[in-house]
This record gives structure tokens, sequence and C-alpha cells, in this order.
């Protein structure tokens, strides 16, 4: 994202953040956590792992959730953490984590009441976000990253998307038919 955005800056009036402007959202604890959402295929999991690849640089500890998460593992976690230790938990399609809500809440109270630092960065469609619960749950940002039809940033996002496909096929070493 933070790559494209310095290829192709965004449309005039189009506030798009890059990776660091997002994890700085946690580290100044302006948010528990960040939603990315948008429409099938467009790169949510793509952007929760390189958010997590980031955190990691910057000294996050990074976990992700595989299948159903459960309060008992975040109590078990909060036990073996320090409060000055930043803690990330990536949850790709939180559409399967039928108490994502209740968990977002433990979160903030072990937050809160050990003092620690545990955010998450997660994903879901757009639709499923507007249908739900989750965007009523507190604490965290929606990163919406599909811009509606005729929005000014849709033409952007659609270059960063073929951007994105062309860095993946290149660093797996997929030929350019263009350049045969």
């Amino acid at each position: 994202l933070g790559e494209h955005l310095r290829v192709a800056p965004p449309p005039s009036g189009g506030n798009i953040p890059d990776e660091v402007a997002l994890l700085e959202l946690l580290t100044q604890r302006r948010s528990t956590g960040l939603v990315i959402t948008g429409v099938g295929g467009v790169g949510k999991s793509r952007l929760v792992l390189e958010l997590g690849h980031r955190a990691l640089r910057d000294g996050w500890t990074v976990l992700r959730a595989g299948g159903t998460l459960h309060t008992r593992a975040l109590e078990d976690l909060a036990k073996q953490i320090e409060p000055h230790d930043r803690v990330l938990l990536l949850i790709d399609y939180i559409e399967t984590q039928r108490e994502f809500d209740s968990l977002v809440q433990l979160l903030d109270d072990l937050n809160e009441t050990y003092g620690l630092h545990l955010s998450y960065i997660a994903n879901c469609r757009r639709t499923f976000y507007a249908s739900s619960q989750i965007r009523t749950t507190h604490g965290h940002r929606q990163i919406a990253i599909s811009p509606s039809p005729g929005a000014p940033a849709l033409s952007w996002f659609e270059g960063h998307q073929r951007a994105a496909a062309l860095h993946i096929l290149r660093h797996a070493g997929v030929p350019d038919l263009t350049t045969l």
C-alpha cells in the first residue's frame, strides 16, 4: 500500500493511509483494533499480513488467530506478557468468529485492568461489516479498502490491486507475458 502511494499518489481529497500510518493508530492507542473491510478479492487478507510483517519489524509480538479464537486463549496470553509488550493479533475473516464483540470487550478489559497493549487487526467483507454488530463494537477503526462505485479513490484502489497482483506474481517468479 505504501509503495503504491509513493508511485501513485491518491486523488485530491483522498486520505489513504499507508501501513505505517495504520500501525500508528494502534501504537498511539487511538484504537484497540483495525477492521479492514472491502469486497471479495480486494486484498484484505494481504493487507492484514503486510501489517503483521510491518509490526514484527517494529518490535511487536504478532500472533495469528487460526480458527476460532476463544476467550481462554486471550486470558492465558495476558498472563504471559508484560505491560511494555506490544502484542498484535491477526484475525482473518471475522465472519468466522462467532463471539467477536465479546473478544474485543475482553481485550479492552485486559488492557485496562493490567495496563497491557493488546491490539488486533481483522478483516471482513464490506457487506458483513455493514450488516453485523461489529460496526458498533467499541474501540476499533474501520479501514475500507474498496470504495463505493463512483468514489474518487476507486480508480486508485483498482490500480493498487493490479500493482499488488503483479508484485506477487513477479515475486513468485511468474513471467510477465508483455516481456516475453
